[in-house]
Formats: C-alpha cells, structure tokens, sequence
C-alpha cells in the first residue's frame, strides 16, 4: 500500500469525524436555540424546567464536539508509513477486513475496501500488537490470521 492510500485513508477518517461533528454542531445549535428565553416575553415555570433541560444538552453536545475535536487530532498524529509489525498507523488485514491501529472509529470505506479503526486500549488490539502478517493470534476463543500489515 503507497503513501497516496494511505492518505487516503487519513482523510476518510477525518471525513467519518467531520461528518459526525457537523451533525454534532446542528443539534447544539437547536438545542442552544431552543434553551434560550425570550427576557421580553413571558414566560411560565415549565418554559424555565425546559430551559434547564435544554441547556444541559448543550453542555453534553459541547463535550462530544470536544471529543471529536481529540479524535481529529489523533488521526492527524497517526504515523501512517510503511509498517512490518502491528502498532499505532499500521494497517491490518484480517479476515477481508482492514483495520487502521491507533483511533476507534465505526466501518468506512476507501477505493472499494471497508476499514475500521481500532484505538490501542481496545482489547482486540492487545493479542495483535507487535505481530507480523501471517501470525496468528486468539481472541475470545477465536482464532485469527493477519494476512497483511502495511
């Protein structure tokens, strides 16, 4: 796999997180809208318990855009060079999947494949590190195969 893949797929990640950031970003925006209260109108107490509701929403969506504001950064840190061995920016295939080592993020796809990121605290990773294309490994009682590391 050339550098251009795999930038490529530095990109599409970013894309999977921007695309979750956006839709982030419109929900603190109505809820935002909607936690605010009009000083020149009236109001009653259930408009003020809302309010309140509301508000707290925004607090928590903040902390989810903060949350991808990380992911980001991760991504743009991955070294994505050539790798022999499993760990942080390599690319493992297994069982016609690719995994990219280094950020969690759900399926997405690059030239036809399907790639998933795998974070390095995640517990599928730990039997995997440090191995080489062709080793197998066992997690949860299941026996895999890395067909490739990149």
């Amino acid at each position: 796999m050339d550098t251009e893949a795999k930038e490529r797929i530095r990109q599409a990640m970013r894309s999977q997180v921007h695309g979750a950031e956006d839709s982030s970003q419109a929900s603190l925006r109505s809820e935002h809208s909607a936690a605010e209260i009009d000083p020149d109108s009236s109001y009653s107490i259930d408009d003020l318990s809302q309010s309140d509701d509301e508000g707290q929403f925004v607090g928590l969506y903040e902390r989810v855009e903060a949350g991808e504001a990380k992911t980001l950064t991760e991504i743009d840190a991955l070294d994505l060079s050539h790798h022999d061995v499993v760990g942080p920016g390599a690319i493992v295939e297994m069982d016609g999947l690719r995994y990219v080592i280094g950020v969690a993020l759900s399926e997405f796809d690059v030239d036809g494949d399907a790639y998933v990121g795998i974070a390095t605290d995640s517990p599928l990773y730990a039997p995997m590190a440090g191995l080489r294309a062709d080793d197998t490994f066992e997690f949860r009682g299941v026996g895999y195969r890395i067909a490739s590391v990149w």
